[in-house]
């Protein structure tokens, strides 16, 4: 999901379609921490399947909240602040400074929106994907996902 996410977001790009790329950007990271937390975690699908002794998924699954994905993901040995990977934490902390309020409600702000620009976009896209030390080559690199 995260590569087609990412392949849409460069169709947005092209574009001109800063706002809905920015969204989708945050998207594709989601898909990106989830995929590693079914690695880390050993697990098929994601959220889990329910406990069958309580019949109830664990709450932290239910999140799209990037701090908490991190943590779940156990990708905050390489993206934390601090790191061997100082490169990777510093898109980390770029990319993701940008999403700081909760993200998904983004699309229903208007001040939010606004701040994407062409610029802004381009540069997250770097932080996210393009740069050789971006957050999606790291993982893959690092055979996290």
């Amino acid at each position: 999901m995260t590569r087609h996410k990412l392949r849409t977001v460069e169709r947005l790009l092209v574009a001109g379609e800063w706002e809905l790329a920015a969204y989708l950007m945050g998207y594709a990271l989601e898909c990106a921490l989830k995929a590693a937390a079914c690695k880390r975690l050993n697990l098929v699908t994601y959220p889990p399947i329910k406990d069958l002794y309580t019949n109830k998924m664990a709450d932290g699954f239910k999140t799209h909240d990037f701090k908490q994905l991190l943590i779940v993901s156990g990708l905050n040995d390489i993206f934390r602040v601090g790191s061997a990977n100082y490169a990777a934490s510093q898109c980390w902390s770029d990319f993701t400074f940008e999403y700081a309020d909760n993200w998904t409600t983004m699309r229903y702000t208007d001040g939010t929106v606004k701040k994407f620009t062409e610029q802004k976009v381009k540069q997250l896209y770097q932080y996210l994907y393009d740069d050789s030390d971006s957050i999606i080559k790291t993982i893959s690199r690092k055979r996290r996902w």
